[in-house]
């Protein structure tokens, strides 16, 4: 059965910030786990694969995978998302069975994987009609990035030649896009600083990051305003000025439409969560 015809039903999700030194002993799950470590440092084995993770890595334990844990550091801030993956008669599947444990260590994975975490969280906290469908097609989304980068399905040697180009292009502009977040950005402004024409650019990105370069630039900008929602000293139409949006009007509505809340209810959640 292919890794595709998979449904995965959500069982949790959390965000969490740890403040001291912490080891979880080996031990196995039932479900697969994702684990995005945000901030911090960590020491995690899967089936005696040993590694290091830290800010911006992602890493998946598979069930019945004996793993372990250990905090380096004074804290460290991680998303953890659990669920099974159903086959088509209801059995528990496992998710990229043939992936050595090695392989399951996920570097810089933030960038593609943050967003998808924080809209999971949101629909939760909305609990809407339809929010369980949602949930099932963001995880499906991360479950395909997954396997995208961890190279399942090998390309033929002349595609990944040019697929390796096509990364480099697409960094290359990811980190132009960070660097300027600040102001308005647009494609062609990033086609330019990468000397390639925007409609290029727009078929790299998109293939390689799986979004298209402006639907990338909005959600940095998202992603950088909700760090800043975090400090209640701003209002909002200075954090808006502060990612590029002359209009906090418009800033508001971009906020809502790929988050899913406003930027005040998102502040709101941040401080009941603080509670």
């Amino acid at each position: 059965m292919s890794e595709e015809s998979l449904v995965p039903r959500f069982l949790r999700i959390h965000k969490a910030r740890i403040n001291r030194y912490w080891v979880w002993p080996e031990h196995t799950n039932r479900e697969t786990e994702l684990v995005l470590i945000k901030k911090g440092r960590m020491r995690c084995s899967i089936d005696q694969a040993d590694f290091i993770g830290s800010d911006g890595d992602l890493y998946f334990v598979q069930p019945g995978q004996l793993h372990s844990e250990e905090i380096l550091g004074e804290h460290l801030d991680i998303f953890t998302l659990r669920f099974d993956l159903l086959d088509e008669t209801g059995g528990s599947r496992e998710f990229l069975a043939d992936c050595p444990p090695e392989r399951q260590h996920l570097s810089n994975a933030e960038r593609w994987s943050a967003h998808l975490f924080e809209q999971i969280l949101h629909l939760i906290w909305k609990d809407k009609p339809g929010t369980e469908s949602k949930i099932e097609a963001l995880i499906l989304e991360i479950m395909s990035r997954i396997r995208r980068y961890c190279q399942i399905d090998r390309p033929a040697p002349e595609a990944e030649k040019a697929s390796g180009k096509g990364a480099i292009l697409a960094e290359r502009a990811a980190g132009y896009i960070e660097r300027n977040l600040q102001r308005k950005v647009s494609v062609s402004e990033v086609a330019e600083h990468c000397c390639v024409s925007p409609c290029h650019l727009t078929h790299v990105f998109r293939s390689v990051l799986g979004v298209p370069p402006m639907r990338y630039i909005q959600q940095m900008r998202v992603d950088r305003a909700k760090k800043l929602l975090a400090d209640e000293s701003l209002y909002v139409y200075e954090i808006a000025q502060a990612i590029g949006f002359d209009d906090p009007f418009y800033f508001s509505r971009m906020f809502k439409r790929i988050s899913g809340v406003s930027p005040g209810e998102f502040r709101t959640h941040i401080r009941r969560a603080s509670l």
